[in-house]
């Protein structure tokens, strides 16, 4: 069959599947959405075999479903129109963690166990969602937004640069990783705004259909060395609130660091320049 063929010349012949038992776990996935048929299934390496991959099927009127792991929740990666899979479950190298910037860059195909089992030999951790699937692609979940245990100030965007492979095969790198010569350059892909446009607003949510990401970069942080939850019994909201903003005030003092408090509470009678005292 010539598709299987010229894929073959892309990625090698072993990387190409296209036996119906082979197929089989490709057609659908933990939702209830009906099962769906495809072509073949090829496995790429590298962002440059993803390129002529979608390239290929450009010019052929080919579908394209990009998988990056076992778990697939939504029926988003069944191919509904047949076509071919790229199955990205080969890129699954963490490309570098960056403790100066605090941030880690990895393929589409390294799962949440791969990678904090990685961050941890390094006492450094990545905000992530309640109890995600150990085998399921970290990339995925940031792409569909899956909301983080802390969703306060940096930590509810822990998603930074990616670079993404468009449907002609073009590949491009969003926010500062689109300078020249990246990752050789002093951007360290920290910033995910631009070039222009957010263009990382685009892929999430987009369900694959705006382009294949073949990287991402991530916020981490350092793994807390005491952990521990503390209760104390108060009678009143005033009595907590203070509490509260009395704790925080000797922290930055004792610190010397800037901070601000707020108390949200429509019965607090707690005077207002008490709450900000600490700033």
């Amino acid at each position: 069959m010539e598709l299987i063929r010229d894929l073959a010349n892309i990625s090698g012949e072993k990387n190409v599947l296209s036996e119906p038992d082979q197929l089989k776990p490709y057609l659908s996935d933990l939702s209830l959405v009906p099962e769906g048929t495809a072509q073949a299934v090829v496995c790429p390496a590298n962002s440059d075999e993803v390129s002529r991959i979608v390239k290929y099927c450009n010019e052929n009127r080919l579908p394209v479903v990009p998988v990056s792991s076992a778990v697939h929740l939504y029926g988003s990666s069944i191919p509904k129109q047949g076509g071919v899979i790229v199955d990205l479950k080969r890129m699954n190298k963490i490309l570098e963690i960056d403790m100066t910037n605090r941030c880690v860059r990895f393929e589409a195909g390294v799962t949440w166990e791969q990678l904090t089992e990685a961050l941890k030999a390094k006492g450094m951790r990545v905000i992530m969602p309640l109890a995600p699937w150990g085998d399921r692609s970290v990339a995925t979940d940031h792409l569909e937004r899956e909301v983080t245990t802390n969703t306060v100030y940096d930590y509810g965007e822990p998603m930074q640069s990616v670079e993404v492979v468009f449907p002609n095969g073009d590949i491009f790198r969003t926010g500062s990783a689109s300078v020249h010569g990246y990752p050789d350059t002093p951007s360290r892909g920290t910033n995910p705004a631009g070039p222009g446009l957010d263009f990382y607003r685009l892929l999430q949510n987009a369900q694959g259909t705006f382009g294949i990401v073949t990287w991402m970069s991530l916020k981490i942080q350092s793994i807390p060395k005491l952990n521990k939850v503390y209760f104390a019994p108060l009678k009143t909201i005033d009595q907590g609130a203070r509490a509260v903003i009395g704790s925080i005030t000797l922290i930055c003092q004792e610190w010397k660091m800037p901070c601000a408090v707020q108390v949200i509470c429509g019965r607090s009678s707690i005077p207002t320049e008490l709450s900000v005292r600490c700033v």
